[in-house]
């Protein structure tokens, strides 16, 4: 049984991944520790690695532009277990917030991840015209599934 963190309203949760040297909606190869779903006018993070959370930092970057902005930024301590589901809420009472907009949903790559002490839970995604799958989790591979960690 998985369980639901928060209720939702701000549009990503992600963490800050490097992406210097990296083209517009590159994608890593195979499924990621982290998916994503959409909800409403929010994204959903599915973590499917256990981690005690430091920093939560989520970044897109436009079909028209190499530049990754930084729309997520908060910090604190939280453990977390395969599972779990992050949703603005969430992040809002269990970090302190330091930065928090509102991405576009359509046509943009998202840096998603959670950083840690020792590393980091890392997805990257490519987000079409469409937009992101509300019925299903989209994973670092672009294959979506019905489950968080299919």
């Amino acid at each position: 049984m998985h369980k639901r963190a928060g209720g939702g309203a701000i549009l990503t949760l992600m963490v800050l991944i490097s992406a210097a040297g990296c083209g517009p909606f590159t994608v890593p190869m195979g499924p990621g520790p982290i998916a994503v779903k959409g909800d409403g006018n929010s994204i959903e993070m599915g973590v499917c690695a256990p981690a005690l959370v430091t920093r939560v930092v989520g970044e897109y970057q436009s079909s028209d532009s190499k530049e990754w902005v930084t729309f997520l930024e908060a910090e604190g301590e939280v453990q977390l277990a395969r599972g779990d589901i992050l949703t603005a809420d969430f992040i809002s009472e269990n970090f302190d917030v330091i930065l928090s907009e509102t991405p576009p949903l359509h046509d943009v790559g998202l840096n998603i991840g959670l950083e840690y002490a020792d590393g980091a839970l890392l997805g990257l995604y490519s987000v079409d015209g469409d937009g992101l799958p509300t019925d299903r989790w989209l994973h670092n591979d672009e294959s979506l599934t019905t489950g968080v960690c299919a």
